[in-house]
């Protein structure tokens, strides 16, 4: 049974390649084991900078919990308000944190010479709070603190690489003493 149509949109000469399902399998599954192998070599220099004398054993459950997203120039990660369910970890590209910042004013205008009109107005600033590169870590924050949603966001300056882990997995994979090394090192980038 055939899966797939190819058609050819030029006259030229064209060669076909034909797998079967096993070979394609193979093929899919080896790369499959080669990004993990260079997700875990990454790991392995990223998280001994970060986190020292963690073991390889502990680095590989690590990563084995682990997926890869790619994201284009100009989409975000997460939005604010969005519920603080992943950490990352950027594997290639560049992004930034941001938070918006609501700032109110009154004025207040004579209607008469006995009434005023208060008029309230709101200014929304973006209100960049870090760059983001490779190794780099982020999404914590909010999990580390147990807030339910974001209060930040993240936008992706360039295409980016982020390996990314669920919020449970995440707090099995990081022992107590590790998550407050993440909490003492987020104060001093602040």
């Amino acid at each position: 049974m055939r899966s797939a149509t190819v058609k050819c949109l030029d006259d030229g000469c064209t060669t076909c390649l034909s797998l079967t399902k096993e070979h394609y399998q193979r093929l899919f599954l080896k790369q499959v084991i080669f990004d993990k192998i260079q997700n875990f070599e990454f790991l392995y220099k990223c998280v001994n900078e970060l986190f020292n004398q963690w073991n390889k054993s502990r680095i590989m459950a690590l990563n084995e919990s682990m997926e890869i997203v790619t994201y284009d120039k100009g989409q975000y990660v997460y939005n604010i308000g969005q519920p603080a369910e992943v950490f990352y970890i950027m594997r290639e590209g560049e992004a930034q944190s941001e938070t918006v910042i609501e700032m109110e004013k009154n004025h207040k205008y004579p209607i008469d010479k006995e009434q005023w009109q208060i008029k309230r107005t709101t200014k929304v600033l973006q209100y960049r709070i870090r760059r983001l590169q490779k190794s780099d870590y982020f999404g914590h924050e909010e999990i580390l603190n147990n807030n339910q949603n974001r209060a930040t966001q993240v936008q992706c300056r360039t295409k980016c690489r982020i390996l990314y882990i669920n919020k449970a997995d995440f707090l099995r994979s990081f022992p107590e003493f590790t998550l407050e090394e993440m909490k003492r090192k987020h104060c001093e980038m602040i």
